[in-house]
């Protein structure tokens, strides 16, 4: 009797095992406390068509609102898919983002505008953005804010598509992640970085910038060499605010990819959006100080970096108390060019420049008192006077008047080697080190030569007259 009161249960129980499996619908793999999930049974045709392929192929992931994640697949014959009530399904459409189409575009910047929402091209650009890590949230802007500062702010339509069933009736709910950024990040001379601000957030796919609230919470991962914060964020149920991500980067070549990851999808299916870089002027090697007064001639290297030139570029360059030869140079692409700084004036001063389609940049100098330029004339003109005079020990010059003239052909030569020995020798002074080698050098030289000029007007060298006794008678 016992027994046979179990039959009706277990027959009931094969019996709801059958009818499970012979479903042609959606097959969604639930652990046993969720088997009471209520779902929606959905026309397949009404889900955007990267959704119907994944579907057919296993590789949809449905997310609940536990935040459970749960693999759907549906067989290709099958005209409904059947989805748990408040899951949200995604599914990767390509793995290039594009600027979306001019509709899209005029409703998504349209909606920011009238949420005050500024995205500055400039702005951000380290951590601590707006908003901490998972967070997501919208900074109000001043009344009039525009969404950008110069009106070059480019939406770019994220190919994700985001389903959720609305009920039990089979109506769908659709969202899209879309990227709002400035044509070019900014640069931060202060830091040397490439920096900037962009926008996420969700919208209907049919482009009229309607927007519904999310029936559930959707997480976006942002994957980069750049540095972003925050690199987290988390869409809330009943919400569709815009999240601002600031993006900082100090080593990129023409633009930063940005790859956007849909938490629920596989980690291989990113989606890239490209954030390009301007490009900027760069004093290359830059002398922390110079001496003044113009006894330290340096060369200084202007180059570009960030996005390659495509195109020579006229750069004028100036050096407020100091001079600049020449103050005007033209950049080809992949190349640079060489100016000469001379500082005349003691005290610090500014190295800028500039020029036309790229960022200028500028650098401060110091020009300090000639001391390790007076030094190397004294030490060159005495190692070349003793040098000198050693050679010549024979001679009978007075001492004072022998260094007199070596001091004065130092002199000499150092102002020669100053004001006209660049051009002469072409040996570009650029280092401290080679400056001052090349005064101590120049003072042993005119030094000796000023010795050996000396021996020469006074006759040292020559032989004395010998005198010859008188016959003797």
């Amino acid at each position: 009797m016992c027994r046979c009161g179990h039959h009706p249960k277990r027959a009931s129980t094969i019996h709801r095992i059958g009818v499970l499996l012979g479903t042609v619908g959606l097959v969604v793999l639930l652990p046993t406390s969720g088997s009471a999930q209520p779902r929606a049974s959905i026309q397949k045709n009404r889900l955007p068509v990267a959704v119907q392929k994944k579907l057919e192929q296993g590789l949809v992931k449905a997310t609940l609102p536990s935040g459970a994640v749960h693999e759907v697949s549906s067989p290709v014959e099958a005209v409904t898919v059947q989805v748990p009530v408040g899951a949200i399904v995604v599914a990767r459409g390509d793995s290039v983002a594009r600027p979306a189409s001019s509709s899209i575009q005029k409703a998504v910047l349209d909606r920011a505008r009238l949420a005050g929402i500024r995205l500055g091209p400039t702005a951000g650009g380290g951590a601590g953005g707006s908003g901490g890590a998972g967070a997501a949230g919208v900074e109000a802007a001043p009344s009039g804010g525009r969404v950008d500062d110069d009106d070059d702010a480019t939406v770019v339509d994220v190919p994700i598509d985001i389903v959720a069933p609305q009920g039990t009736s089979g109506a769908v709910r659709a969202w899209r992640p879309y990227v709002i950024h400035p044509s070019r990040l900014g640069y931060d001379s202060q830091r040397d970085q490439f920096t900037g601000q962009v926008l996420i957030g969700l919208r209907s796919p049919n482009g009229d910038g309607s927007v519904v609230p999310l029936s559930a919470a959707v997480g976006i991962s942002l994957v980069t060499d750049a540095t972003v914060s925050p690199d987290q964020l988390t869409f809330a149920a009943g919400s569709v605010n815009a999240a601002r991500v600031a993006v900082s980067t100090a080593n990129a070549a023409d633009s930063v990819a940005l790859h956007l990851h849909a938490n629920g999808l596989d980690a291989g299916e990113q989606v890239r959006v490209s954030l390009a870089l301007p490009t900027v002027l760069r004093f290359e090697n830059p002398p922390p100080r110079l001496q003044a007064f113009g006894s330290e001639p340096r060369w200084v290297t202007i180059g570009t970096y960030g996005a390659t030139l495509t195109r020579p570029v006229r750069v004028r360059i100036s050096g407020g108390a100091a001079r600049v030869e020449p103050d005007t140079a033209t950049i080809e692409p992949g190349g640079s060019v060489r100016v000469k700084v001379i500082a005349e004036e003691v005290g610090p001063f500014k190295l800028s420049a500039t020029g036309a389609g790229v960022i200028g940049t500028s650098v401060s100098l110091n020009a300090v008192w000639p001391i390790r330029f007076a030094l190397s004339i004294v030490l060159g003109g005495l190692a070349g006077a003793l040098f000198a005079d050693m050679r010549g020990a024979r001679r009978r010059t007075g001492k004072t008047r022998k260094y007199t003239y070596a001091v004065l052909g130092a002199l000499l030569s150092v102002t020669a080697w100053v004001s006209l020995g660049v051009n002469l020798t072409q040996v570009p002074i650029g280092n401290a080190l080679l400056s001052t080698l090349g005064v101590f050098a120049f003072a042993f030289i005119g030094a000796a030569f000023g010795v050996w000029v000396d021996g020469k007007q006074g006759g040292v060298g020559t032989k004395a007259p010998t005198t010859t006794p008188d016959a003797v008678g």
